[in-house]
């Protein structure tokens, strides 16, 4: 669980600005998401750890910890996911962003 933790902090933090904080504790809006953050997170989320989230049970008031339950609990895909390198336009994105 620590593991998948660290690992959201990290995907997090591509978002937030800041450096990445493994407090359990934190919501997401305190560790500088939005709203509009959290489609491309779901996608980020199912990448990085072969899940399919369902976008709408984000919430920007969700705790880290309660999103790594989510993600402990979220079903394996039942056909391939997109991989990231087909979708070089986010990687666009967050170079345009920063």
């Amino acid at each position: 669980m620590r593991d998948t933790t660290i690992t959201l902090a990290q995907l997090i933090a591509r978002y937030a600005g800041n450096g990445p904080s493994a407090a359990p504790g934190a919501t997401l809006e305190g560790l500088g998401l939005d709203a509009l953050d959290l489609p491309i997170l779901a996608l980020d989320i199912e990448d990085a750890f072969g899940v399919e989230m369902d976008e709408d049970a984000l919430d920007i008031a969700m705790t880290l910890s309660a999103l790594a339950e989510l993600v402990k609990e979220a079903r394996k895909p039942t056909k391939t996911l997109v991989p990231v390198s087909c979708r070089p336009w986010m990687e666009t994105a967050m170079a345009v962003a920063a």
